[in-house]
């Protein structure tokens, strides 16, 4: 039975995706492309109701919660074939993230 350390190693030596891709690993062209794939894979090209701006998904929900706190995220570090350091990883996140997360409480 594999033990931590083969799972870590298992992954770290095969990337998620990123063997699909024609640009190189970690470029700005990688994450673009990889961006468009979740686009159009994901949602299958129609975000119509699943694309919000930070404003307009803030006014949905007002009028039935608390906004607490919102940030992007989902800058796909784990397709990087080397770590960064966290304060990195959350810059990263800020610039180039593209999920809306709030925390919110109900009114």
């Amino acid at each position: 039975m594999p033990n931590l350390n083969d799972v870590k190693q298992f992954w770290n030596n095969n990337l998620l995706w990123s063997g699909e891709s024609e640009f190189k690993l970690g470029s700005l062209e990688f994450f673009e492309e990889h961006r468009s794939v979740v686009i159009e894979d994901c949602f299958a090209d129609n975000l119509i109701g699943k694309n919000y701006t930070k404003s307009s998904f803030v006014k949905i929900l007002e009028p039935h919660f608390l906004i607490k706190e919102t940030y992007l995220h989902f800058f796909p570090v784990r397709v990087l074939p080397f770590k960064i350091l966290v304060f990195i990883h959350k810059w990263l996140d800020i610039i180039f993230g593209f999920t809306i997360y709030v925390n919110v409480k109900k009114k």
